[in-house]
This record gives structure tokens, C-alpha cells and sequence, in this order.
């Protein structure tokens, strides 16, 4: 289990986001897992963009486009007027039975909009590190920082 705190949001996030290219509020907005070998940076941009992705291996986790080892978020909007900034956030998830046969470490989760047909148009929004925990069949819970998984903040 682990408590999801923002690491990083990709750079092109944002534009993406302010051009409508991502809408947070009717795209489809996933999770996937990830090991301790994913070597993502804040300029990735896509999923294939990755050069190891390492979506986790274990029991019960299907990995790629559609996989049922992806879940989908649930997004909310708000303003926060008293710190000046908008906040995106996302309601926890719980991957059921997770490992058991086969087990890995989860060190981390990305959030993505989901590509139409296949991950070349699966744009990274962010990812968050977690306490590395060893998968061992039981249920698997990400709770996101409750100040959002993404924030814009007001600079003035």
C-alpha cells in the first residue's frame, strides 16, 4: 500500500491540458503501476515514449493498452482560493488480490490520458513514487495526496 505524492508532471502537461489536446474532465484518465526499474523523466510524453516502462509482473495485473491491470481515475476540480491554486485530484484506487504466484515491487504509479486504440497517443500526465512494497496476493491500495495529483498554482 502506499500514499501517492506527486514526483513529477511531465512538462507538456500542462500545454496539452490549456490547448485542449488533455481534458481532465471527459477524457479518460488511468493508472498503471510501476517497478523499480522505471526510468521515466518529467519529459516523457507518451507511454511508448518510455523506454522501459516496467509496468509491473505479478498475478492478477494485465500490463499494456487496456489492460486490466490499468485503472481508470475518477477526477475531481477544485479551487482553493485560500493557497491560490487549482487542484486535480483523483479518488483512491485498490488493485484486488494483487501478486500472489507471481510478485514484483511496486515503487511508483502513473497517471496517463488514455490513448484511443493503443499507448503512441497515451499522454503522460505525472507520476508519483510510492514506499516500494513487494506484492504478496492481497489487496494493493493507492491513496493519493489529498491535496490533488496535480496542482497549478498562482505565481503573483
Amino acid at each position: 500500500m502506499g500514499d501517492a505524492n506527486t514526483s513529477f508532471v511531465c512538462q507538456d502537461t500542462l500545454r496539452r491540458i490549456f490547448t485542449g489536446d488533455i481534458d481532465v474532465d471527459t477524457d479518460t484518465i488511468a493508472a498503471a503501476l510501476v517497478g523499480t526499474s522505471f526510468d521515466g523523466d518529467a519529459v516523457d510524453l507518451t507511454l511508448d515514449g518510455i523506454t522501459a516502462l516496467d509496468e509491473i509482473v505479478v498475478t492478477n495485473y494485465v500490463v499494456g493498452h487496456s489492460g486490466t491491470g490499468r485503472k481508470d481515475l475518477s477526477i475531481t476540480i477544485t479551487t482553493d482560493d485560500t493557497n491560490n491554486q487549482i487542484e486535480i485530484d483523483a479518488t483512491d484506487l485498490t488493485w484486488t488480490s494483487l501478486g500472489g504466484t507471481t510478485n514484483d515491487t511496486v515503487a511508483g504509479i502513473i497517471y496517463f490520458k488514455q490513448g484511443a486504440s493503443d499507448d503512441t497517443t497515451a499522454y503522460i500526465l505525472g507520476y508519483a513514487s510510492l514506499t516500494c512494497t513487494a506484492t504478496n496476493g492481497s489487496n494493493f491500495v493507492v491513496q493519493f495526496d489529498g491535496e490533488g495529483i496535480m496542482k497549478v498554482t498562482d505565481a503573483s
